[in-house]
């Protein structure tokens, strides 16, 4: 039998999750069309020209960071976060993708490289938001200034990283780190928790398990239904400016009907 695991272990009502994507949906539709009422308020350009140039601009912008690197540390410190939530992203879908089509492709040589790339997407993560929170926090630039919002963005992604290995270290620690621990080592994150854990009892970690994952549950839709307000406004609002730029020479004048 080839090696997989229990996508829903150890959860019970776990149909609940969809009553909390549908409301964090609704926050997040909610921004998306208040900020589309004040786009509205703006005058009317013929921005679905050139659309191949407008889509590698984007991809370009999206997955080369070519602003953010301009300045190194902090873009690459944006590189490594973009590209750790990115895949922790596509790890968290295939899950999805897995469950609502019944497929099982989660198993054997492709769960092993599933586990290891989605554990090290994390471990980036963290240290792309350790090095920023440290730039804000100690060395702190006289051009860099941080608000409450920068606070609240870097605490929630901080957060929903490290609950991702603490879920699956404790998950690990029930299940694989004495029974299967050839398998439980293709996910170094969630190994070392495991290792941090092991000598609970296998009933408390059962337990811990289960308030940890509605937890992280509940923080992941969180983060979903913040997108559209405060820092995580970028993510949305971003694409879709890079998109509509003007890909006039800078410094045209335009020609309003007067």
């Amino acid at each position: 039998m080839d090696v997989t695991r229990e996508i829903y272990w150890n959860i019970v009502y776990g149909a609940l999750i969809y009553g909390f994507l549908i409301a964090a949906l609704a926050c997040l539709g909610y921004g998306v069309l208040q900020r589309f009422k004040l786009w509205r308020l703006g005058g009317e350009a013929a921005r679905f020209d050139r659309i191949p140039e407008r889509l590698s601009g984007l991809l370009a912008e999206i997955f080369g960071q070519r602003r953010q690197l301009r300045d190194p540390i902090p873009g690459h410190a944006h590189l490594l976060i973009f590209y750790g939530f990115f895949v922790s992203l596509v790890a968290t879908s295939l899950i999805s993708i897995q469950e609502w089509t019944g497929i099982h492709y989660l198993q054997g040589t492709f769960y092993k490289w599933y586990s290891l790339i989605s554990d090290l997407g994390g471990v980036i993560g963290l240290v792309g938001l350790a090095i920023v929170i440290w730039r804000r926090g100690v060395t702190r630039p006289e051009r860099l200034h941080s608000a409450v919002n920068d606070w609240i963005a870097l605490a929630l992604l901080t957060l929903i990283f490290a609950q991702g290995f603490l879920v699956e270290g404790l998950r690990i620690a029930a299940t694989e780190l004495a029974q299967q621990p050839e398998l439980a080592r293709w996910s170094p994150g969630g190994f070392v928790v495991a290792q941090l854990l092991s000598g609970l009892s296998e009933a408390t970690l059962r337990a811990l398990h289960r308030y940890a994952w509605w937890f992280h549950a509940v923080t992941a839709f969180a983060f979903i239904g913040y997108m559209a307000y405060g820092k995580f406004g970028h993510i949305l609002f971003g694409i879709a400016n890079v998109f509509f730029r003007n890909l006039e020479p800078s410094g045209k004048l335009g020609y309003p009907d007067i």
